[in-house]
């Protein structure tokens, strides 16, 4: 049987809350604030884990939430020294390189090994990394072509981008597929968006039911927080895989085209952005993802490609 006693061991800053019935099943992990300047999560999940102690359903399993960057939410910076999601990698984590980490060394060698006691302690880890954009966008699921991962993903009312992780390696949800945790990435709006925490909330009460951990019969507002998430949805939900990633380069200053948001179609060609050098166009039609609209990050836009073959496969789950 799963004990979940040692969770109330882990560091109160660190530690947003838990709950439990006391039950075997899954543990739920929602983490926020892996980037600074993304308050909507950790606040989501304080407030669904305050509703959780105030309504007790009775649910198995365990819900855990987690702060992911400390010094940098306090300060609502992206990230201090580097970007904590581009920090999951093996040789990090093992501390070979932990002096290029600076003040994200600390909050990852932390994160790092409350994972990996999770993995000793629960047979089923099911997390959810919540995020906002800096564009505006419908919110969407992101996640590995990890089988368990996309089968959870595709109950959900939302549309499905798969294998962006491998792009950015290090990556949060990369490293715990690694770890054989199923879950996914959850783009819930625009930073300063209020539809941003709705969703976030939305989606936490949903997962609790898709993951086994509470019946439906038992979520009363179930078919509402569907409703909720596929408000900004198209009616077929679709899901696309990655097809190029442009990557800045130290002082090349770059700046994004403005009025882009995501998913918004782009033929081959298009101008997306400048830098120094002049233009850069579009290196084929597609659906543009995370054009950035903030000061920090690595990552200009993505482009993807609508994968058909999964498209009925997720509207028969509806």
């Amino acid at each position: 049987m799963n004990t979940s006693a040692w969770l109330d061991d882990i560091p109160e800053g660190r530690r947003i809350g838990s709950y439990t019935c006391g039950l075997p099943g899954p543990l739920i992990l929602a983490v926020g604030g892996i980037h600074g300047n993304e308050p909507s999560g950790p606040r989501a999940i304080k407030a669904f884990l305050d509703m959780l102690h105030a309504q007790c359903p009775l649910m198995t399993g365990t819900v855990l939430g987690l702060l992911g960057n400390i010094k940098a939410s306090a300060m609502n910076q992206r990230y201090l020294d580097k970007d904590l999601n581009r920090c999951f990698r093996s040789d990090y984590i093992a501390g070979a390189d932990h002096q290029l980490l600076g003040a994200e060394g600390p909050e990852l060698y932390e994160i790092a090994g409350i994972l990996h006691r999770l993995r000793d302690e629960f047979e089923d880890v099911c997390f959810i990394d919540c995020h906002t954009t800096s564009a505006p966008t419908m919110p969407y699921l992101s996640m590995n072509a990890h089988p368990l991962s996309i089968q959870l993903a595709h109950r959900f009312p939302l549309n499905n981008v798969i294998g962006l992780q491998q792009s950015i390696p290090g990556c949060f949800a990369e490293y715990c597929n690694k770890l054989d945790f199923r879950g996914f990435t959850f783009e819930a709006g625009q930073h300063v968006g209020a539809a941003a925490f709705n969703n976030q909330m939305a989606i936490l009460w949903l997962l609790l039911v898709y993951s086994g951990a509470l019946h439906r019969r038992d979520l009363v507002n179930l078919r509402h927080y569907e409703r909720m998430l596929s408000l900004d949805t198209p009616s077929l939900r679709r899901s696309f895989r990655l097809l190029s990633h442009y990557r800045i380069t130290e002082g090349e200053d770059f700046v994004m085209q403005p009025g882009f948001s995501n998913f918004d179609y782009v033929q081959h060609g298009a101008t997306l952005a400048c830098n120094r050098f002049g233009e850069i166009l579009s290196p084929a039609d597609g659906y543009l993802l995370m054009p950035l609209y903030q000061k920090k990050g690595d990552d200009g836009f993505f482009l993807l490609e609508e994968e058909s073959s999964l498209a009925p496969r997720a509207a028969a789950m509806a």
